[in-house]
């Protein structure tokens, strides 16, 4: 009984969660970012990926950190920080 008013209260809770995520982000151009995050981080380009919605995902990591960031760059070049995190294993050189 405990986990399904846990599940219903996230369940509840996501949208709310996801609005907050969303008026929180850090959007700018997308040449910003990536520069940022290489000057900042030493995180490049690794993958990208054009999803369902037609926005293109990039997945930008550091070989020395692990740490990784994945951004969505949508039409005209303005582009969002979408995910992050560390300890991403097995990056070898850009590919």
């Amino acid at each position: 009984m405990k986990s399904v008013l846990i599940g219903l209260a996230l369940g509840l809770a996501a949208p709310a969660l996801a609005q907050a995520r969303e008026d929180t982000r850090y959007c700018a151009a997308r040449a910003q970012i990536v520069a940022g995050l290489l000057a900042q981080f030493g995180e490049r380009v690794r993958a990208s990926y054009v999803g369902p919605d037609g926005a293109e995902y990039l997945l930008l990591a550091s070989a020395v950190s692990g740490n990784w960031t994945v951004i969505r760059s949508a039409d005209g070049g303005l582009a969002c920080l979408f995910a992050s995190g560390e300890g991403l294993p097995g990056l070898g050189p850009r590919v």
